[in-house]
């Protein structure tokens, strides 16, 4: 294979270190002048010493530059040659004055040279002495670089411990700046799971991440999918880099180099089995030498295959080196040391069956169909399905039984669902004879999943459930339930789960479906007590245990965080996602971080900031391309285009929206109607066709039917859009009479205060939106409330309800001008002025409101009184009594229902 050469990446993510270098070389900080920089192998360090420089040298001053190597370390005076045009006959009595005679004759016009030394921990004793002496002289101005960990001379120790230079470390790059960098590198966004993923091989390690992500992109690992790059989390080492990993190894013996082999080709291990295997002095001594590290609570391993809370693990220190390192065994070193880590963990470690499986097939060991069915279902279920197919596989060779089913619930994994649904049926009247109820459960998951979440075939799902029903009741009405809710009847959903719901001793699998089913059938129609009740259930059969039940509580948090969404509460949803969104991309299963990103990325949207919302649905964009069930992607896809539409990017929008209606399994999945008719009615807003958005969400309402949240909102994005408020307060009268829902009561309540043009039930209800975090909606009735005050000539509060919607627009992020309503008043403050008079109508006095804005009180006055003028009133009595900028106190509005909105 021809390796790409892997060119210089841009200088990133360094200004303030470089700003403060720079300060340091050029002028001096205090009475430090130079610098020391700390960093690890492959930080950064060389490309910062570089870039100073060729600034440096930009100034037309001089600069030298030393690269010292382990040559150096062993040569007296090594640096003399750079500094000295004749450095033949110099010695250490002469070779101080020497350099002084050479480089010393500065001014102010002409500053000294500067001298870069990079790993000056490799210099010899003595010109780290020389170094130290001309810089406390000030003939040099010096830029050290050091590699973290290394000792350094005691002399260049002393350049900044005795405060002669200033020291800089570098860390490696955040999970934020990888992100920032990689994304620049690419031209085009990655999502956030590949970039923990980087962050977690390469350390944020600029250089292995340069060599990872060139390789990568050239071998397809890192590819774009749906306008975002996607790492499969393959590593594979160029060369280049493989020779450096080769410098760093060379000097290992061999008990060491046999043991880091071990390490790499099993770890995560726990330490215990480590040290079993090895003892405790060998990896102690690769500890040291920063080859392999300690973690503790199952570091490495993925959530379903943790061993023992609290047991501490094994693994290479920077993950980089493991194909390399796994490269270094020859085919019978590597049978030998696989049949070790496989004897060590035992055929009774439940949490390694399926690593244990393919240790020992690529041993060479015989293994029975049986255990390679156990360990191929046991791959599926931390989600490593190319494992699983080829175990799968093995046990069909040995005619296991159950092989196909395992080989099936593997394809699924692997999006290959017409072959997984092939091979089930070709199966399923053998299984259904036999009395392994285990095995006719999965294969009863594994054709639904293949039929209808895989191929969108409702009309074979149902069938296959009529089939299992008399074997499989209880589950075959849980996954039917399924299908009632997409096709609209959520009542019907409910009445199915009703007999599993109420049954003493239900089957787990089909109690935890059916109260997921039941809880967002509820949500759906308002019912948000039924579905909380059905969620604290859900909560509760997960402390059992059982493995089946592992994603009931991701499952009730993420359906939690949907029914705050449907109450409005937009800013409890951002907070604890928020706090916990990292954690929720590790999690192994990709529908689960497409859920995550779904809902975080919906939830910015409602509050205006759509550019991180644009991110976060890029990452459910990535996560449900891996995992493509049902109409999860063209869900994720719709909701993208949403986001795009509202930044002004009409053409992306489009691109988004069309390629998720390609994608649709099922184009009457009511359950999504809202989602794509807004991304329908926004792409149509952004291209100017406003009665058309109009018209879009009409009609969706129309189609919601018993979604009758979804139906609300959409009567309410009509409203948002230009539709007559009259028609509409009706409409959404009644279904705020019939829900439990906060939001639709808000809803009604705004078509209402349209409709009589009621300034204060407006500016009353956008203060509400702005408290729940649904800062668009807060914006825009904030507005309305300023255009509805000036029809009343209501002057000032026409202004400060303008302020307060312009504040709410000013915290938004990336929404496109056209967007932003605004109105057009007759009176025109200067924002200081606004501020003032804002101040005023709080109560506060001059005094007070100069102590405020950092005024003073002559300047207030005048702000007062110019205001004053422009509005038409001649005293601060005439000023109508308010709160806080955008809450309206005045009296109390006895309009449309205000006592249902909490």
């Amino acid at each position: 294979m021809i390796t790409p050469a892997v060119a210089p990446w841009p200088f990133f993510g360094r200004a303030v270190e470089f700003e403060t270098v720079m300060s340091a070389v050029r002028s001096g900080i205090g009475s430090k002048r130079g610098a020391v920089v700390i960093a690890d192998a492959g930080v950064g360090k060389t490309h910062l010493l570089r870039r100073v420089g060729k600034r440096i040298a930009a100034d037309r001053t001089r600069v030298i530059t030393i690269a010292c190597s382990r040559s150096t370390s062993r040569s007296p005076l090594s640096i003399a040659p750079h500094l000295l045009s004749s450095p033949a006959d110099v010695t250490r009595s002469t070779v101080f004055r020497r350099c002084v005679d050479e480089l010393g004759d500065s001014s102010p016009e002409t500053p000294p040279p500067l001298v870069i030394i990079d790993d000056a921990h490799l210099l010899d004793p003595a010109s780290a002495a020389l170094v130290l002496r001309l810089t406390m002289a000030d003939v040099i101005t010096v830029l050290v670089g050091v590699r973290r960990g290394a000792v350094p001379p005691d002399s260049i120790t002393a350049l900044w411990k005795d405060e002669h230079v200033i020291r800089v470390d570098l860390a490696p790059f955040s999970p934020l700046e990888v992100a920032d960098l990689v994304s620049q590198v690419l031209d085009g966004p990655i999502d956030t799971h590949s970039t923990r993923r980087l962050v977690d091989v390469t350390g944020g390690n600029a250089l292995y991440l340069r060599h990872l992500v060139e390789q990568a992109r050239h071998t397809g690992a890192l590819h774009r999918d749906h306008d975002v790059w996607i790492w499969d989390g393959r590593v594979e080492v160029d060369p280049a880099l493989n020779d450096l990993i080769d410098q760093q190894l060379g000097s290992l013996r061999a008990d060491e180099h046999e043991a880091l082999v071990l390490i790499a080709l099993g770890e995560p291990l726990t330490l215990r089995v480590c040290t079993t295997l090895l003892g405790i002095d060998i990896p102690a001594r690769l500890e040291a030498a920063g080859l392999v590290r300690v973690g503790l609570d199952g570091d490495g391993f993925t959530s379903r295959d943790r061993p023992t809370a609290n047991e501490a693990t094994i693994q290479l220190a920077q993950p980089m080196y493991r194909e390399a390192i796994r490269a270094r065994a020859g085919p019978l070193q590597r049978r030998q040391l696989l049949t070790r880590l496989a004897d060590a963990h035992g055929a009774d470690d439940v949490h390694q069956q399926s690593r244990v499986a393919s240790w020992r097939l690529d041993a060479g060991a015989e293994m029975s169909g049986s255990d390679l069915v156990t360990a191929s279902l046991a791959a599926s279920d931390v989600y490593d399905f190319e494992l699983a197919e080829r175990l799968a596989q093995e046990a069909a060779v040995r005619s296991a039984p159950a092989s196909p089913v395992a080989l099936a619930t593997a394809l699924i994994g692997l999006r290959r669902f017409s072959e997984a649904a092939e091979l089930l049926a070709q199966t399923e009247s053998e299984v259904l004879r036999s009395r392994d109820e285990g095995m006719q459960r999965r294969h009863l998951m594994g054709q639904y999943l293949a039929l209808y979440q895989g191929l969108g075939d409702d009309v074979s799902t149902a069938q296959l459930l009529e089939r299992f029903a008399p074997h499989f009741g209880d589950l075959a009405r849980a996954l039917g339930s399924n299908l009632l809710i997409d096709r609209g009847q959520l009542a019907q959903a409910q009445n199915a789960t009703r007999p599993v719901l109420d049954a003493e001793r239900p089957d787990s699998l089909a109690l935890m479906i059916s109260l997921e089913n039941t809880a967002e059938a509820a949500a759906h129609q308002g019912n948000m007590t039924r579905a909380q009740g059905m969620l604290d259930r859900l909560r509760a059969l997960a402390e059992g245990g059982e493995p089946l039940l592992e994603r009931a509580p991701a499952t009730a948090s993420y359906q939690t965080a949907m029914c705050k969404l449907l109450d409005g509460h937009v800013g409890t949803v951002i907070e604890e996602f928020g706090a916990s969104y990292v954690d929720m991309l590790r999690d192994g299963d990709p529908v689960m971080r497409g859920l995550a990103g779904i809902i975080f990325g919906a939830s910015l949207i409602r509050h205006g900031h759509v550019s991180s919302a644009r991110q976060r649905v890029l990452d459910a964009v990535a996560a449900m391309s891996e995992a493509y069930v049902g109409d999860a992607l063209p869900w994720a896809l719709a909701i993208l285009s949403q986001a795009q539409a509202l930044a002004g990017e009409g053409s992306a929008a489009r691109a988004s929206l069309a390629e998720s209606r390609r994608l649709r399994l099922n184009k009457k999945t009511a359950r999504l109607t809202r989602d794509f008719v807004l991304a329908e009615a926004f792409v149509a807003m952004v291209d100017g066709r406003r009665a058309d958005a109009v018209d879009l969400c009409l009609e969706g309402a129309a189609r919601s039917d018993e979604f009758v949240l979804y139906r609300a909102e959409l009567l309410h994005s009509a409203l948002r859009f230009g539709a007559e408020p009259i028609a509409l307060r009706q409409q959404l009268d009644v279904i705020a009479a019939s829900v439990e829902s906060p939001l639709v009561w808000r809803q009604a309540e705004h078509a209402a205060a349209l409709a009589s043009d009621d300034a204060d039930a407006l500016l009353r209800l956008a203060s509400q939106w702005a408290d729940d975090g649904a800062l668009l909606e807060a914006a825009e009735a904030g507005g309305q409330a300023a255009a509805a005050f000036e029809r009343h000539d209501r002057r000032v509060e026409a202004l400060l309800a303008e302020e307060s919607s312009r504040g709410w627009w000013d915290r938004c992020e990336g929404i496109d001008e056209r967007f932003r309503a605004t109105p057009s008043l007759s009176v025109k403050l200067s924002s200081r002025e606004t501020e003032v008079i804002s101040l005023a109508a709080t109560g506060l006095h001059n005094s007070e409101i100069a102590e405020r804005l950092v005024l003073s009180v002559r300047t207030v006055e005048s702000h007062l009184y110019s205001a004053f003028s422009k509005i038409g009133i001649s005293r601060r009595a005439d000023l109508p009594v308010i709160g806080l900028v955008g809450r309206h106190v005045g009296a109390p509005n006895e309009g449309h229902r205000s006592g249902r909105v909490p």
